[in-house]
């Protein structure tokens, strides 16, 4: 796999002053050199649906051939980091895998079949993901926040063989007495519940009929055994993922992508930043390897929304950086963050951005605050700019139709065009 090139600094020349700046070339020509042959967005035609498409070339053939690939090339780096949680890529490897091999052998989960994921950002989710990817699995993610009839009808729509979800999800699926309907009128055959001691510790279980998700703590290298490997290989054209939209104008909306549309993304999110380094007469940096210093990432929108998974998990798993999340937005508590794991990325809404200028934020390793969500103030550049001198800023627009990214700006582009999403 051709990784992004969004793991090193650019090289070339220092990065021009943004008063004087004019780009040394026009889009058209930073998109030519970006697509050229062995160029990480080399396209290609190929016959999707029976309609001709322009694809990338060099994209993972599909999501467990991805995850298998960079948990091994990144196995003893920070992975996923949650309060007094770190995990390595080898240790989520094992657990995704363990977890997997419970779904297969126990449960019947075959290619093809649905996970829901209903929780907020805790480790489990990233294992679920993985876990039901390894399989072939169609991991379906549900907004975690809905009330308790968009909830229901998700679940209703999607007919999930496998369910897992946090207490808070656990208790509220519980009083709504309805896992006897979606075992008899629907596919569940199981419902497991992350992290059942948070936010209460439990003095007995409380809810019938559901199963404590796996711990890494129990996850050994006897019990991840690979059954799921007998499971079929994947085509990109495969179904990979569900999201719901916001269901602003009725009920959320289910968007069915495949391998290829889920991980197209990951080649859309270096776009922007590689054609603004072309156009500020920088070279397109090679991929980091394992002995370059790691990236990482205050993940501060949730994991069941596109921007979440995509845009920060996926991008983070093949640059071999760490996500790290937060149990709610708090401002002192993201800076602090930031600081203390010496992170590189963080963003989220543009809200956020602006929070985080507001507080004692002062680190040499951050490179980058990125929003999208909403359109960003205009002075929005410019302020992180005069904030800290060594940070781009960028904005996107995207869709769960096209897993996040649609259009993104970056650098000098968005601070001479602050209200843009993107350059032409």
């Amino acid at each position: 796999m051709t990784q992004p090139d969004v793991a090193t600094k650019p090289t070339g020349s220092n990065p021009p002053d943004h008063t004087t700046w004019r780009p040394t070339m026009s889009v058209k020509e930073a998109d030519r050199i970006m697509t050229s042959p062995g160029k990480m967005h080399e396209l290609e035609e190929a016959v999707i649906g029976g309609n001709k498409m322009r694809v990338y070339k060099h994209l993972p053939r599909n999501l467990r051939d991805f995850w298998l690939n960079m948990s091994t090339t990144w196995a003893n780096r920070d992975y996923v980091v949650f309060e007094h949680d770190r995990v390595t890529f080898e240790q989520m490897s094992r657990w995704a895998s363990h977890f997997a091999h419970i779904m297969y052998t126990e449960y019947g989960v075959r290619k093809g079949d649905r996970v829901a994921i209903i929780m907020r950002n805790f480790p489990e989710f990233v294992t679920a993901f993985w876990a039901t990817q390894l399989i072939g699995g169609v991991a379906t993610h549900i907004n975690a926040w809905s009330a308790k009839e968009p909830l229901l009808f998700c679940i209703r729509s999607t007919t999930p063989k496998i369910i897992v979800v946090d207490s808070e999800r656990a208790q509220r699926l519980s009083s709504a007495n309805v896992l006897g309907e979606f075992r008899s009128k629907g596919n569940l055959k199981a419902v497991f519940v992350a992290r059942a001691n948070d936010p209460i510790p439990l003095s007995k279980w409380p809810w019938k009929g559901m199963k404590a998700f796996p711990s890494l703590a129990e996850t050994t290298a006897e019990s991840s055994t690979r059954s799921w490997l007998t499971s079929p290989d994947c085509t990109p054209e495969d179904d990979a993922t569900i999201f719901f939209t916001s269901g602003t104008t009725g009920l959320p909306k289910g968007v069915l992508s495949s391998h290829r549309g889920f991980l197209s993304n990951l080649f859309n999110c270096a776009v922007a930043r590689n054609r603004a380094l072309l156009r500020s007469g920088l070279d397109i940096p090679p991929p980091a390897g394992p002995n370059d210093p790691q990236k990482g990432s205050l993940c501060s929108v949730p994991l069941f929304h596109v921007t979440g998974l995509t845009s920060n998990l996926i991008v983070l798993t093949a640059t071999g950086g760490k996500i790290v999340f937060m149990r709610k937005w708090d401002k002192n508590e993201a800076a602090r963050l930031i600081m203390a794991e010496n992170l590189t990325h963080a963003g989220g809404v543009p809200s956020m951005i602006m929070d985080l200028l507001e507080t004692n934020l002062k680190s040499d390793k951050l490179e980058n605050l990125s929003c999208g969500g909403a359109p960003s103030a205009e002075t929005m550049p410019d302020d992180v700019l005069q904030r800290f001198k060594n940070v781009e800023s960028a904005q996107g627009y995207g869709l769960s139709e096209t897993n996040a990214v649609a259009a993104n700006i970056h650098g000098l582009d968005f601070i001479l065009r602050p209200t843009s999403a993107y350059v032409v």
